[in-house]
């Protein structure tokens, strides 16, 4: 499991690591997603695995 003391950067990681135990993303595409998505959070642009509990 993963933690941090940002929470964005942890709803990101679990929101990812669900999509792959559920077979919706592959290790290499969450890797690829993840740069994605830290970098439009870090940009104050939308992020939706890093917004809370992705639902998908």
């Amino acid at each position: 499991m993963t933690s941090c003391d940002n929470e964005a950067a942890n709803f990101l990681a679990m929101n990812l690591m669900h999509d792959i135990v559920e077979g919706r993303l592959s290790a290499e595409e969450a890797r690829k997603e993840l740069g994605e998505q830290q970098a439009a959070w870090a940009m104050n642009r939308p992020a939706p695995y890093a917004e809370g509990r992705s639902g998908r």
